[in-house]
This record gives structure tokens, C-alpha cells and sequence, in this order.
């Protein structure tokens, strides 16, 4: 008798390692389904506040930060001296809202000022911002009125804002005269300006040339701005008359006694004149080349200056009185205006003027929904300074921290933490 045997098929070990492959890929599959469902979901519910964070933090910025500019004006010097007169170029901000620790003037996009020096690089620096400032006091030994100014033993007389005569010790400069294109300034019509500061005074021509002249305290000196008012270029001539100097000096080769002299020229930008005797004596300078001539006319010795003027191409030519002509020899120094360095802070003029809104105009302020709330702690990193808007005992908050620093108009910092939560 046949019996009908069941067969049993005996699944070896590859075909196990089959099924264990697809229950721990069905086991993975159901793990990263929970993961989007649950974990990811809640993230989502988190990161919802961070766009009112974001718009928090905008708008929390141009409510109570400021900006200030700090600019080096930079001096190399071989001299080490005292008071000594600064002038750079400065364009682009009013004086009121400048600061410097010393009393300081802008003036024609130029920035003035007396500074002490040592030899090697001196650093000084002006701020500027949007804010106000009070201006540094100054009492110096400058005597001016709009006919003359005086320092100590240094005058200098004008008559119509043109200099008229000059006194170091005695009289040394006399029958000043500017020519442009052959026409004497005085038969040209032309406006004035004069304006004294406690450290400067500055008589101003205006006419198809402007001639500024600036004497600062301390200095028995006389800087002189030339600057065209139009797009022609126009021959300019300086001359006048000096007295009770002996000897010339433009260098090594060019120099001697001016009672040798009948007419002398030379292409340069300075020249040196002296008294052999009581060492008295004047270095006359340019910003640029000029040509120079010293000529004898009637036993009296006149210093002509010529050049050519073009817009935006300041010409400078100064004066500058020694009592000893050996002190013309370690007088120079240069001075730049460097790299201009910007920083935002917290301000806290700004801070207090945001504090006394009410919740709901700060909230309309930061741009916030109604439907949302904030707090703002501003620290010092160990302690609260200022707080803004709402305190809370919600646990749900989303906090985001900003480093940051209060800022000072002077650009003095302190460190800050901004502490920002919504919910």
C-alpha cells in the first residue's frame, strides 16, 4: 500500500539572510516614516519663529543702532615739537557733526588743527556720524579782526582780505600783489569773507580765482589756498616785496646774497631767505612746482611766484617765519588722511528714545504681527542694561543672542550681548 508522504522543503541559510533583508528594510522604512511625521513636524513648529526673529533683529537695528565713521590723520614727522599747525584734505562732513579730543576746524574740505609731534609716525584721529557734537574749548594767543591777525611777535595787516604787510620782529613783507592772466586782482570785483576760530583766522577773495588765506595760533606763519572757480586755466602771478633779509638759499648750487642779485629764476617749490646776522628768517613753499624768480628792482628785492591754476587742482603756497635759519633745516613733516574705519552699535540716546513707547508702537515699530510677542534684553555680558517690550513666564520661546557692542559718539566701545525671544 502506497502512503502519500507531505514534502518538507528545507529553506537553507541564503534564503533566510532574504528574509531578513526585507523585515529590517520594512523595519528602516516604518522608522524614517515616524522621523518626518513626528520629529520633523515638531521642528517645523520651532523654526516658525525664527523669520519674526530675523525681522526683529532688522528692524531692532535701525531703531537703536548708529553709525560712526573714525578716520586717522596720519603726521610722519623728523621734528619733535609743540603746537604745531595740521591742514589735509577733509571732504564730505559738516563740522557739527565731527569730533576731536583737541578744538579742530573744516573748512573748505580742508580739516585744521594744532597737534604735538615726536619724531617718527603721529596718529590723530577725527569721528564723524549723524549725531551732534560739542566741540573741544580752546584758549590760544591768537588776536584777530577782519583787518588783522596777531600772534605773538607775528602780525600780518590786510586790506580787502589781500595781505598788506607782515611783521616777524620787523617788517618783512610789503606790496602784496596777485595777478591772473596779466589783470591785478584789485581791478577785478570780487566778494570777501573773513572768520576767526580760537585756534585759526581766514581771509577769503573770491573772484575768478578764490585766495584763501589761514593764520593759525602759535604759528608765526601764513598758509594761502589758490583754487580756480571755473574749468579755464589761468595763469596766476604772485609777487611782493621783502625786507631786511641778507642771503637766498634755493639749494646747494642756487644760493647766495641778495645784494648780488639782479634777477634769478628757478623751477622748484620752495626757497629759503635769511639774515645772515640775526638769523631771522623766511622759507616761502609751494604744494606744487612754480616758478620762482627773485629780482632787484630800485634797491628793493621782489620775489615773484608763477603758475597755472585748473579746477579741482588746489594750489597751496605759505609762508613760514623761523628765528633761527637752522630750524628750517629739521622742520618737515607730512601729514594724510588714512583709511576711513566704519562701525555700528548700539546707541543708547536710541535705545532710551525706543524705551519710552508704549508695547504696541515698539511691536508696530519691529514690524511684529499683533498675533505675535517679544522681549529684548540688552546685557553688558554680566548684567542687564536695558529691557524692551513684554516679560513673560511662557516656556515656548524661540531666543536667538547677538553679539554686539554699545557705541559711544567718541567711538569708544563696550562690549554687548543682544538677547532677542519671541513667542
Amino acid at each position: 500500500m502506497c502512503k502519500n508522504k507531505s514534502k518538507v522543503r528545507k529553506i537553507g541559510k541564503k534564503g533566510m539572510s532574504h528574509v531578513d533583508w526585507a523585515i529590517s528594510l520594512s523595519i528602516f522604512l516604518l522608522y524614517i516614516s515616524w522621523f518626518f511625521i513626528f520629529v520633523l513636524g515638531q521642528g517645523k513648529t520651532q523654526t516658525d519663529f525664527s523669520p519674526y526673529i530675523t525681522t526683529i533683529e532688522s528692524n531692532l537695528k535701525d531703531n537703536i543702532f548708529f553709525q560712526v565713521r573714525k578716520t586717522p590723520i596720519i603726521t610722519e614727522s623728523n621734528i619733535t615739537d609743540i603746537n604745531k599747525p595740521i591742514i589735509v584734505r577733509f571732504n564730505g562732513y559738516n563740522e557739527t557733526n565731527c569730533w576731536m579730543d583737541r578744538y579742530f576746524v573744516i573748512d573748505d574740505n580742508y580739516l585744521f588743527f594744532i597737534t604735538n609731534l615726536s619724531k617718527g609716525i603721529n596718529n590723530d584721529y577725527i569721528v564723524c556720524s549723524n549725531e551732534n557734537y560739542t566741540k573741544e574749548e580752546a584758549t590760544t594767543d591768537i588776536y584777530s579782526t577782519e583787518n588783522e591777525t596777531t600772534i605773538t611777535e607775528f602780525r600780518t595787516i590786510f586790506k580787502d582780505n589781500l595781505i598788506d604787510e607782515v611783521f616777524y620782529h620787523s617788517k618783512r613783507i610789503y606790496n602784496f600783489n596777485i595777478n591772473i592772466k596779466g589783470i591785478n586782482i584789485n581791478q577785478l570785483n570780487y566778494d570777501k569773507k573773513y572768520k576767526k576760530w580760537p585756534i585759526l583766522s581766514k581771509y577769503k577773495i573770491i573772484s575768478a580765482i578764490n585766495n584763501t588765506y589761514y593764520i593759525f595760533a602759535y604759528n608765526p606763519s601764513i598758509y594761502s589756498l589758490i583754487r580756480s572757480n571755473d574749468e579755464q586755466k589761468k595763469d596766476v602771478e604772485i609777487y611782493f616785496t621783502i625786507s631786511n633779509y641778507t642771503d637766498y638759499y634755493f639749494n646747494q648750487l642756487t644760493q647766495g646774497s641778495l645784494d648780488d642779485v639782479s634777477s634769478i629764476t628757478k623751477d622748484t617749490n620752495s626757497l629759503f631767505i635769511y639774515n645772515n646776522i640775526t638769523n631771522d628768517s623766511l622759507l616761502i613753499e609751494t604744494s606744487g612746482v612754480a616758478s620762482f624768480t627773485i629780482k632787484k628792482e630800485n634797491n628793493n628785492i621782489t620775489i615773484y611766484i608763477e603758475t597755472n591754476i585748473t579746477k579741482n587742482n588746489d594750489f597751496w603756497y605759505s609762508f613760514i617765519f623761523f628765528d633761527n635759519k637752522e630750524k628750517r633745516l629739521d622742520r618737515g613733516y607730512k601729514t594724510i588722511r588714512g583709511f576711513e574705519h566704519v562701525m555700528n552699535g548700539i546707541n543708547i540716546q536710541k535705545i532710551e528714545s525706543f524705551l519710552s513707547q508704549d508695547y504696541n508702537e515698539m511691536r508696530k515699530e519691529l514690524k511684529l504681527p499683533e498675533t505675535r510677542n517679544f522681549m529684548v534684553e540688552v546685557w553688558n555680558r554680566t548684567s542687564v542694561l536695558y529691557k524692551l517690550g513684554k516679560e513673560t513666564n511662557e516656556s515656548n520661546i524661540y531666543v536667538k543672542r547677538i553679539r554686539s557692542y554699545i557705541l559711544y559718539k567718541n567711538s569708544s566701545k563696550q562690549n554687548s550681548d543682544i538677547i532677542i525671544g519671541v513667542w
